[in-house]
């Protein structure tokens, strides 16, 4: 109990635990989602907008105010 009472930076943990811990990591944490193909290109619309609303249009063919 000693030990978690110190401060996990002074631990010195030894280099094949901190390599396991590692490998551990990469096999049990779920993958990073890669980004969807329209996700980019929304993206890029809403870069352009300056993250502003874009009005879609109505049925007469004009911007909806």
């Amino acid at each position: 109990m000693a030990l978690l009472a110190e401060d996990p930076a002074t631990w010195i943990v030894p280099q094949y635990i901190a390599d396991g811990l590692r490998w551990l990591e990469a096999e049990i944490a779920p993958p990073e989602p890669e980004p969807e193909p329209d996700d980019e290109a929304n993206a890029e619309e809403v870069a352009e907008t300056d993250g502003a609303a874009i009005a879609a249009p109505g049925p007469d063919g004009e911007a909806a105010a």
